[in-house]
């Protein structure tokens, strides 16, 4: 009976109310974390989409008939077919141990590459933590990470 009346007098219990200024609607509260940034209203394009069907071996190469030599009128310099392209965009790198792979953006196609693969016309020349080069008509371009 002692033990009882000792707990009835020892204290007040805890109170889990809600403040006054809760109570009375004054409280706005502190802005710990915002989602608003992290919403999307569009769904993601499947970022490897074009990255599916790989190949890992060079295009053969398809040998063109040579035409009859014409007759010659003036000297002019040939004309050349320049192709117009800009490179493709780097969208970032996986580096794990030693597998390196870029991921390559380039006229809304994407893919993930490895050193050695052709995509799109380009031969991915090598990939390292610095930069990945790429080679297309007998040029190498390199472009940093």
């Amino acid at each position: 009976m002692k033990r009882d009346a000792v707990q009835h007098t020892a204290g007040a219990h805890p109170v889990f109310s809600a403040s006054e200024k809760v109570e009375k609607g004054n409280d706005k509260g502190n802005l710990v974390y915002d989602v608003r940034p992290a919403l999307r209203y569009k769904s993601l394009p499947d970022l490897f989409a074009g990255s599916l069907p790989k190949k890992t071996a060079a295009p053969e190469a398809v040998q063109l008939p040579v035409p009859a030599a014409a007759p010659k009128k003036d000297k002019e310099p040939p004309k050349k077919d320049k192709k117009e392209w800009t490179l493709p965009i780097v969208c970032g790198a996986v580096h794990e141990g030693e597998v390196h792979l870029v991921i390559l953006k380039w006229q809304g196609q994407t893919a993930t590459c490895a050193a050695g693969e052709w995509w799109n016309g380009w031969y991915v020349a090598y990939v390292n933590r610095q930069a990945t080069g790429l080679q297309r008509d007998g040029r190498v371009f390199e472009i940093p990470l």
